[in-house]
């Protein structure tokens, strides 16, 4: 009987539709998930031993996980997923101790950075930045070289942290004005004049992706996950962040930190620990917010 509800839980999770459908069917998961559960510890004999989730079940939950468009023209830098083992090493490989979050720019250790040449829009490389805080993690991002950082001068750098929204990188990376999803619009361009441009690549987005090979897994698998396992979504992108800004500051002479939004909110709280040369907060900060305050739990 539970694994029947179990799967009666996810097949009424998927048929739903309209602005809460994700909700559902995270809802739906994590339901089905608690009755297997519950018909595993009603089978099993003390002591309590795990089971693997039969595969067709694992395919339900899969599918029902994988449901948001991949950016395209894209090399993704992680590989697809094909069972749940797969997509649990991938989250776990996000967490970060989000308690500590006060101390992250002191804390970490910058490593050794890669950049690749990958023309994608405005953008000619690809920067990897491994770092470490307790255990290794990477950071990435886009770059535009800047012309107004000739030899002998003082080099500056943009780093500028996305906005909310799906694949916001590779729009800032595209300059494409003429796009609606687009807010930040030539953002990258503006900050081209001033210094090099590296635009952060948060997780789960862009190249960055976690993906079954032909779609990208749904956010709130990721945002519900990281805070299941004690992490967060945004202290994991705010630590990359930062990491990102002590490199740029032992590299240049001067860096700069810009956003717009949640990308705001994200350039003053990285600000407050980075303290870079300048930093542009865009809509990221209200004193109305000291009162009243409204984001999704993904930010």
């Amino acid at each position: 009987m539970p694994s029947v509800a179990a799967a009666l839980s996810i097949w009424l999770g998927w048929r739903r539709t309209g602005p809460v459908r994700s909700a559902v069917r995270a809802w739906a998961v994590v339901t089905a998930w608690w009755l297997g559960a519950a018909g595993v510890c009603l089978a099993q004999p003390e002591p309590w031993t795990q089971v693997a989730v039969p595969a067709q079940y694992q395919s339900l939950i899969l599918k029902i996980a994988f449901t948001e468009s991949l950016v395209t023209g894209q090399a993704l830098a992680h590989p697809a997923v094909t069972n749940l083992d797969g997509l649990k090493g991938q989250l776990e490989g996000m967490l970060v101790n989000a308690d500590t979050f006060t101390n992250t720019y002191r804390d970490l250790v910058v490593g050794g950075a890669v950049s690749s040449p990958v023309t994608y829009g405005i953008t000619t490389e690809r920067l990897r930045l491994s770092f470490t805080l307790g255990r290794p993690f990477d950071a990435h991002a886009y770059v535009r070289r800047s012309t107004n950082n000739p030899p002998g001068a003082a080099r500056m750098a943009v780093l500028v942290i996305p906005g909310g929204g799906a694949d916001q990188s590779s729009l800032i990376a595209r300059a494409d004005l003429t796009d609606p999803g687009n807010p930040q619009k030539n953002i990258a361009e503006v900050a081209g004049a001033f210094g090099d441009t590296f635009i952060l690549v948060k997780p789960n987005e862009d190249f960055l992706a976690i993906h079954d090979g032909v779609r990208k897994l749904n956010g709130y698998f990721v945002y519900t996950g990281l805070i299941d396992q004690g992490g967060s979504y945004s202290a994991l992108y705010l630590t990359q962040a930062l990491a990102l800004a002590k490199y740029l500051q032992q590299n240049y002479d001067g860096l700069t930190i810009v956003g717009l939004a949640q990308g705001g909110a994200a350039t003053l709280l990285v600000a407050l620990q980075a303290t870079p040369t300048a930093a542009v907060v865009s809509s990221g900060y209200s004193i109305l917010q000291d009162q009243v305050n409204y984001a999704g739990f993904e930010q």
